[in-house]
């Protein structure tokens, strides 16, 4: 992994979620139409927990995919650990709880926009392109997975 691969990693995920965030939320044209008093603080559990989750997730892909989380250095193996267990993005995932803490906390409409933005993109490029390519890659083994672990949400009981 080269110091260029961990640094615009870096790079894009504090422009993408703590740069971006910040200036939507100064310039939110809503601003002041929600107020949340003291329950803005709950907006910490989304981010924390998020934050947490996407690095356990990317970690998993460094230490045990012989790889990056980039998608011009994917990981070479593949990934049956962790939240990769639950979920099949566990990374995005905790990525979409940060911004969602940071809208709750900024009491910001258009945060919160723009994480329904996020979203509907990244859903698009997991099932259009990433998924197609995690395929190619892992050929049978991401067969199966794609088969027993659901996209976003983790399922209450296991399929065996």
């Amino acid at each position: 992994m080269s110091k260029w691969t961990i640094c615009a990693g870096v790079l894009a995920c504090l422009a993408v979620l703590v740069l971006l965030p910040i200036l939507v939320a100064t310039w939110d044209p809503f601003r002041g139409a929600v107020s949340l008093g003291a329950w803005r603080w709950l907006g910490l559990v989304p981010f924390l927990s998020g934050g947490v989750l996407a690095v356990w997730s990317a970690g998993l892909l460094v230490t045990r995919g012989d790889g990056t989380p980039a998608p011009w250095d994917p990981p070479r193996r593949f990934v049956l650990a962790g939240p990769y267990q639950v979920v099949r993005h566990p990374m995005m995932l905790g990525a979409f709880g940060v911004v969602l803490g940071e809208a709750v906390w900024a009491e910001s409409p258009a945060v919160f926009l723009y994480l329904c933005g996020i979203v509907s993109m990244v859903g698009w490029y997991t099932s259009a392109i990433e998924e197609k390519e995690l395929e190619a890659r892992f050929r049978d083994a991401y067969r199966v997975y794609r088969e027993r672990v659901p996209r976003w949400l983790p399922r209450l009981s296991r399929k065996r």
